[in-house]
């Protein structure tokens, strides 16, 4: 009997970085970084990872160790820079959804209640 890997939304396959890429970021972990890579690509860019991090050796390795870097064309380095800088200063500061005017942590991408998209605006 065959083993296949099942693709489900909360366990997205990685998006790869080309070799020429250069490194934007440096996630803090490997899902912080695919939910990057995920923010990065929905405002257009193209970005990626080139490992995994080393996120099964949580308690046996140092936790900077765990960190994940993130990709993305040399061309589009400062508009990521930019996204993932908005995004840092937005997570600590809550925001009311333009849909449902449900309020929300500064740390969630989506609104809890509606499911609709935070702008970072």
């Amino acid at each position: 009997m065959a083993i296949t890997r099942m693709n489900m939304a909360h366990d997205p396959e990685p998006t790869w970085a080309e070799p020429s890429w250069v490194e934007v970021y440096s996630a803090a972990n490997a899902i912080e970084a695919q939910m990057l890579v995920g923010l990065l690509q929905a405002n257009g860019l193209q970005a990626g990872l080139r490992g995994l991090g080393m996120g099964g050796a949580i308690g046996e390795v140092p936790i900077d160790a765990l960190a994940t870097p993130i990709y993305a064309p040399p061309e589009q380095k400062a508009r990521a820079h930019d996204i993932i800088m908005r995004y840092e200063a937005s997570s600590e500061t809550p925001w009311t959804c333009p849909h449902c005017q449900e309020e929300n942590g500064g740390q969630f991408e989506f609104c809890w209640q509606c499911n609709a998209p935070n702008s970072f605006s």
